[in-house]
Order: structure tokens, then C-alpha cells, then sequence
């Protein structure tokens, strides 16, 4: 067996993981984040979910393709099966590009929709209500950039006093003004958030980029290799 298609062997089924990973991780954002959509609207929360969904599919079709070209040696199957590689390359990058393009509007709409969930926060809004707790608690936060945000909400000229979801373990009702309550903003802490995770998003992203393209170059080297004729030198019409 030779390197390349050892290599294809191996690819492949990590390829299947990766789908697996993928799918997997598509239920957990809508398991943890759905919620969440009322602040952030779906384009954040559920749409980026499905995508992954799609993308794991496309993985898993990628790495089904790939084996059964291996195993057949079919030229077909591996044309097919880089094609496919190229394709899911190719939406990485545009992924990509259009992140570092909208990467400052998505901002701008999570802190406005924050800043509407906070206005919204009643008994009437109960979708809001839902959201903005779980946010809070999950996170340690209170408010889009802390507490004050709460002042001029309905909520406090009903309650007139902060959500429980804003207050520490010390008390159920607190104030803008007591220690009971979590300081940070939930928008800062966000980013906070994404940003640590940023290095590790970009450093995987990297290595499954540089996965694939040796994929495709070990598809190719595969099919130059399948069919090949080998030739006897004949001398004196004797075969040697």
C-alpha cells in the first residue's frame, strides 16, 4: 500500500470524527443558545447552527466518498471526493472572509439586542424574560454594560429593583447600588469570551485547512497511480 493512500486511509477517518464532532457540537449550540435567540436574533443562534449541521453532513458524505474510492482505487470516487474537499475548503474561507467582514456589525446588533431584551423584560415579554436570565446566569452578568442599564427599564419602574438573575448567591433581591449583584456587563463579557476562544477557533481552523489540502494531494497521487501499466524489458524476445 502506498504512502498516499495509507495517508488517504487515515484522513478519511478522521474525516468521519470530524463530522460526528460537528453534528454534535450543531445540537449543543441549539440546546445551550437557542434561548438566546430573542437577543440576538436567529441569524446568530440557530441559522450558524444549521449551517453546521450542513457542513457536518457534506463532511460525512466527503469522507464516505473518499473510503470507498481508496478501497476501490476508483478514479471516479476520488475525483468526486476532491471535488468535494475543494468545496468544503472553499467555504471555509468565504466563512472567513465574510466573519472578519461583519465581524463589527454583529457586534453592534448583539449590544443593541441586549439593550431591546432589557427594555422588554416583563412578565408580558416572557421570551425576553426567559433569554436575558439564563444569559445572566450563565455568564455572571447583569445588564448589556452593567447594572445602570436596568434603571430606565419597565422592569425597574415596576419592581424597582434589579432581576434575581443579577444578584449573587448572597441575596434574591438587589440593587444598582449594593454589593449583591454581579458588576460585569454581559456584552463585554461576551466578547471577553469569544475572544479567548478566538486563537483556538483560528488555530484549528488552520490545521483542518492544512488536512485538506494534503488530502486532495494525496486523492491526486492516487489517481496517477491507479491503472498503471507495468512494462517487462524484453531481450531477444525472451522475457526477463
Amino acid at each position: 500500500m502506498s504512502c498516499a493512500k495509507a495517508f488517504l486511509f487515515f484522513f478519511n477517518f478522521i474525516y468521519l470524527g470530524i463530522s460526528a464532532a460537528l453534528i454534535y457540537v450543531a445540537v449543543w449550540l441549539m440546546q445551550s443558545y437557542g434561548n438566546y435567540s430573542k437577543i440576538t436574533s436567529d441569524t446568530y443562534t440557530i441559522v450558524p447552527a444549521g449551517i453546521i449541521v450542513g457542513v457536518g453532513c457534506l463532511v460525512l458524505v466527503t469522507a464516505l466518498v473518499g473510503i470507498c474510492g481508496t478501497c476501490r482505487e476508483s478514479k471516479c470516487c476520488l475525483s468526486i471526493f476532491f471535488i468535494l474537499l475543494l468545496v468544503v475548503f472553499s467555504l471555509e474561507i468565504t466563512a472567513g472572509v465574510l466573519g472578519a467582514i461583519y465581524k463589527n456589525q454583529a457586534k453592534d446588533e448583539v449590544k443593541n439586542g441586549l439593550t431591546d431584551a432589557i427594555d422588554h423584560y416583563s412578565k408580558e415579554e416572557q421570551g425576553f424574560q426567559k433569554a436575558v436570565d439564563k444569559l445572566q446566569e450563565n455568564l455572571d452578568c447583569c445588564g448589556s454594560t452593567g447594572p445602570n442599564d436596568w434603571v430606565n427599564s419597565t422592569f425597574w419602574k415596576e419592581k424597582h429593583h434589579l432581576p434575581k438573575s443579577c444578584c449573587t448567591h448572597d441575596s434574591d433581591v438587589c440593587f444598582p447600588y449594593d454589593k449583591f449583584h454581579n458588576t460585569k456587563g454581559c456584552y463585554t463579557t461576551l466578547l471577553d469570551k469569544f475572544n479567548k476562544n478566538l486563537s483556538y477557533i483560528i488555530g484549528i481552523g488552520i490545521g483542518f485547512a492544512v488536512l485538506q489540502l494534503i488530502g486532495m494531494l494525496s486523492a491526486c497521487c492516487v489517481m496517477c497511480s491507479t491503472g498503471e501499466v507495468a512494462y517487462l524489458r524484453l531481450d531477444g524476445g525472451t522475457r526477463v
